[in-house]
């Protein structure tokens, strides 16, 4: 089985494919150069959405050295919980924007749910988590979306 860590993004660096990963007091030297373009597109603009916007992102390892605190990434998702915003859910084109806290700041993502399983009936206005894992430069890509009981916050 692979082995996943959770946690919040900083120092990324799109041009050498690494970022820190902490979760509580333990931190991660992440490299994600292993992950190909058509394996997650898009990948450096949401992981700097990630770093931003302080979401949480969950690292998916196919090598991790305890001792020099560094995992080779072989996937990476990001998670965003917030509602579907009114007028944007297109059922046809299989998109929606969704409105998310960011701190104090309330934010808004397009998502493509187009090749993503769903769990629950979308509607407008609904609560949902989506797992994002890609970027299309227009839209960020769902790989799940799951509706929610309204404000409410599940743990990985």
């Amino acid at each position: 089985y692979l082995e996943a860590l959770t946690g919040l993004v900083s120092n990324l660096s799109t041009t050498d494919k690494t970022f820190t990963l902490t979760r509580g007091h333990t931190s991660f030297s992440i490299l994600y150069s292993g992950i190909t373009g058509s394996q997650q597109p898009g990948l450096d603009a949401l992981l700097q959405r990630a770093q931003d916007d302080h979401l949480r992102v969950k690292v998916v390892a196919s090598g991790i050295d305890l001792a020099g605190m560094t995992i080779d990434a072989s996937s990476v998702y990001v998670k965003v919980k917030g509602a579907i915003v009114a007028g944007s859910l297109d059922t046809t084109a299989l998109t929606f924007s969704a409105v998310y806290s960011s701190g104090a700041t309330t934010k808004a993502i397009s998502v493509d749910y187009g090749t993503a399983s769903v769990e629950g009936n979308l509607t407008e206005g609904a609560w949902v988590e989506i797992k994002l894992y890609g970027y299309d430069g227009a839209r960020f890509l769902a790989l799940k979306v799951e509706l929610e009981s309204n404000g409410t916050m599940t743990e990985d």
